[in-house]
């Protein structure tokens, strides 16, 4: 099913943007008024440019490299911070994969934005890092992503 780039309005004119899968134009512009957004512009994006095995060696790359506790310590506070002043999840992590020294979390943090902006949960794209991120770290996220919380959960 072809991948579509999209910026929408919402109900309160803020601009969303997003990616879908649809099967045509006119099917996402339909899912798109039934969520109460209004469809600005919709475009097909291309496969994605890396093959799954180069994935699979960037992952391998990222989980042995060395990333400290403190770093990703630091990454949640700044996340809280960013999210409780009404920053979007997509905006905080370009900011602060920007921000990030340690250029391999940097390019982690640009991969987990990637996962989201494809429609995935932020705790699903944690758990693509079980080195980095613990299974008792992911669980937390995807407690505070259901219960409309992630702020407070990663001010913890």
């Amino acid at each position: 099913m072809p991948k579509f780039a999209c910026i929408s309005i919402d109900s309160q004119g803020q601009r969303i943007e997003s990616r879908n899968e649809a099967a045509s134009i006119p099917e996402l512009s339909s899912f798109l008024r039934t969520r109460g957004l209004t469809p600005v512009s919709i475009k097909e994006v291309k496969p994605e440019a890396f093959s799954s095995q180069v994935m699979r060696e960037l992952s391998s790359f990222l989980q042995a490299s060395r990333i400290k506790a403190m770093e990703v310590a630091v990454f949640f506070r700044q996340l809280a911070t960013m999210l409780e002043a009404g920053v979007n999840l997509s905006e905080c992590l370009d900011s602060l994969s920007s921000q990030t020294e340690n250029q391999r979390f940097a390019l982690l943090l640009r991969q987990i934005r990637e996962y989201v902006a494809w429609g995935r949960k932020f705790s699903q794209a944690l758990s693509e890092y079980p080195r980095i991120f613990p299974s008792l770290v992911t669980e937390m996220i995807a407690v505070g992503e259901e219960a409309g919380s992630l702020d407070e959960i990663t001010s913890e």
